[in-house]
């Protein structure tokens, strides 16, 4: 934590101005409206679409050849794709 500090402490120190004449009050509130703005409207940056590629879709298919005669008797398949025992 204090590595950090250190390192990073200057950017938190930039606020305040090394002129002489030169109002510190401009820098301190003008980040503090930033982050107030950043804080207020941060749900409002839409949200990048996630692609889907080629590999990544699961098909829903069922096998042509034995379709469902793999499966326990009794167990179904829920919403979720988990299979349950019926008899429960």
């Amino acid at each position: 934590m204090m590595l950090a500090f250190f390192m990073y402490g200057e950017m938190t120190m930039s606020i305040f101005p090394r002129q002489e004449g030169i109002s510190f009050e401009y820098h301190l509130f003008g980040a503090l409206a930033g982050v107030l703005c950043a804080c207020l409207w941060h749900s409002l940056d839409p949200k990048p679409t996630v692609k889907a590629y080629s590999w990544e879709v699961d098909p829903k298919s069922e096998d042509p050849i034995i379709g469902d005669q793999w499966r326990l008797d009794g167990q179904a398949e829920d919403n979720e794709g988990e299979y349950k025992n019926c008899a429960e």
